[in-house]
């Protein structure tokens, strides 16, 4: 659904304005080739490969929030990214035996509450965009009335979060979309705002994601979609036959 992408459309921006990003790969997804085709200048990305243990990465990410900002004094961007909560775990959960491991997932949900606790004084502080993925799971004998979603790890990362967006596949691109067998060249993925405390609640968007280049596009489409947000924002009006009009012009006809 393009999760790390759009993560790597973040560091691009903060690399753009003078900044730097803090990588923790621990699924080791990171790819170069992928990330140097969005436009990341990679000498500026502080890749920590393949840590998973929430310890580790705590420290990890203090020292380098120090060390960083006493760099970037200009008030720079540093764009902190976790890649992803479901790979994490805790020291101990590492080194016991398996017969012995007892209750993994709450040892590991207290320790990501306790690093999330601990770092968000230094992120706040000094000033740090902290973009943290996650995979979703479905919800054992969730209700009708209930978000069917559940996330590994805990709570805490609802709870500290400003902004939580679902990212979910709708359907595949295809190079001819009537013809079922053609390669797939994409998905238009279903962004959905769970939490949002810095701007009012909006309804799903959608998005289409490219993962080869096509038609002189290439990863997210920038534009996809934006007829529907000019339309609600009231800034362009669309009528019968999908004729839209700005100021009483004609500017567009059909799809």
């Amino acid at each position: 659904t393009g999760k790390t992408l759009l993560a790597l459309n973040f560091a691009k921006v903060a690399i753009s304005l003078g900044g730097v990003v803090l990588w923790d790969d621990a699924e080791g997804s990171f790819d170069y080739f992928w990330a140097e085709a969005h436009g990341l200048d990679l000498k500026k990305v502080i890749l920590f490969p393949e840590e998973n243990i929430i310890e580790v990465v705590s420290d990890w990410m203090a020292d380098q929030i120090i060390f960083w900002r006493s760099k970037l004094v200009n008030n720079e961007p540093i764009l902190l990214v976790g890649d992803s909560i479901a790979a994490w775990d805790t020291q101990t959960n590492m080194d016991v035996a398996d017969s012995d491991s007892g209750e993994d997932m709450g040892r590991r949900g207290k320790k990501i509450y306790q690093m999330i606790r601990k770092r968000n004084r230094l992120i706040s502080k000094y000033g740090i965009c902290t973009y943290f993925i996650n995979q979703i799971r479905k919800k054992v004998g969730a209700s009708q009335y209930e978000d069917p979603d559940t996330t590994p790890g805990g709570d805490a990362m609802k709870f500290f979060a400003s902004q939580r967006f679902g990212l979910y596949r709708s359907q595949m691109l295809r190079e001819n979309p009537k013809d079922k067998k053609s390669e797939v060249i994409g998905n238009i993925v279903m962004v959905r705002g769970k939490k949002n405390k810095v701007a009012p609640p909006r309804r799903a968007i959608y998005a289409a994601v490219y993962f080869v280049h096509w038609d002189n596009k290439f990863g997210y489409d920038n534009y996809y979609w934006l007829d529907e947000i000019l339309v609600e924002e009231g800034i362009v009006k669309r009528k019968r036959g999908g004729k839209y009009y700005f100021k009483g012009i004609l500017i567009a006809n059909g799809d």
